[in-house]
């Protein structure tokens, strides 16, 4: 392993392939388990080019090709297979592009009247190597107990993560509640659920995937009324400890650029990796509306 390596400004493009690859197997494995919870869901993967057209379908989360392009040219056959996949689900087709796709798939899309209509930061920290700070050196509220969710409290989780989000129609809490039961029975991803030690009342919640030695830290969360006394830090810190003592050697986590989140966790340790974006058909706008706990995507939109 070689620390200054991944901390540089810019990741190689062989880490990225690493993360951009766990990331996309693990949301297949992800939308397998929700179907098999839900036999009436009918959600899409399909193989494309290093990576995978992943469809849960409308007014859910994901709907959008992972990983394409990888060391691989990406031709416009290969966007009408995901056009074909998308119209089938009736979701607008969307394609990740990160600095390590072949320049094929920008080409092909931009050809076909594409345009970049989000950006995700992706930023790491190594773990075990003592660099300032540690995930065993961030410190931890007392007044804040973290444990990892059981079946018995997985409900608990659910109410948490749904009020944190903002899940306040139906429809929402329906898809965010089959979400948490399918990332529960995920092979190793563990929900995890902060208290305050006085009551026992829930302040916040978390996702955490460790695949091939890398940790994904996902779907963080804090309850409104208990923002700003460190939740977040006091979630982040614990994951990284378990990560760490999982035997993880790095622990990567997607961002909105620029906001809070990425502020918060830069001063916690992270490095920016890279950034990546989404590219859809003019006028149609990212369609996620929830925000799986297994998925490496905004860790703590709203968490402070």
């Amino acid at each position: 392993m070689c620390a200054p390596h991944w901390l540089g400004v810019t990741a190689s493009d062989e880490l990225i392939r690493r993360i951009e690859q766990t990331w996309a197997h693990a949301e297949v494995e992800f939308i397998s388990q929700l179907q098999t919870n839900d036999p009436t869901r009918q959600p899409v993967t399909v193989p494309l080019v290093n990576g995978y057209v992943v469809l849960c379908g409308p007014d859910l989360y994901v709907n959008r090709a992972l990983a394409v392009g990888l060391g691989a040219e990406f031709t416009d056959a290969d966007l009408d297979v995901l056009e074909s996949a998308c119209r089938r689900l009736a979701v607008p087709p969307q394609v990740e592009v990160s600095p390590a796709s072949h320049r094929s798939v920008v080409i092909v899309c931009a050809r076909r009247g594409y345009a970049e209509v989000q950006f995700m930061a992706v930023l790491g920290i190594v773990l075990g190597i003592g660099l300032p700070p540690s995930p065993a050196s961030i410190p931890i509220d007392p007044s804040i107990g973290i444990d990892a969710v059981t079946r018995a409290d997985l409900g608990d989780w659910q109410e948490a993560t749904a009020e944190g989000w903002g899940h306040d129609t139906v429809e929402r809490r329906r898809a965010s509640d089959a979400f948490a039961q399918a990332a529960f029975a995920c092979r190793g991803t563990t929900l995890f659920l902060a208290r305050s030690h006085d009551d026992e009342r829930p302040l916040g919640c978390a996702g955490l995937s460790m695949r091939s030695s890398l940790a994904t830290l996902g779907a963080m969360s804090t309850l409104p009324a208990e923002r700003r006394r460190g939740v977040q830090r006091a979630l982040v810190a614990h994951r990284l400890r378990v990560a760490h003592n999982g035997g993880c050697d790095l622990a990567v986590t997607s961002v909105v650029p620029g906001g809070a989140s990425e502020r918060n966790l830069l001063g916690l340790g992270f490095v920016h990796l890279y950034t990546k974006s989404i590219w859809a058909s003019p006028g149609r706008e990212s369609q996620d509306v929830t925000c799986p706990p297994a998925a490496p995507v905004v860790d703590s939109r709203r968490g402070r």
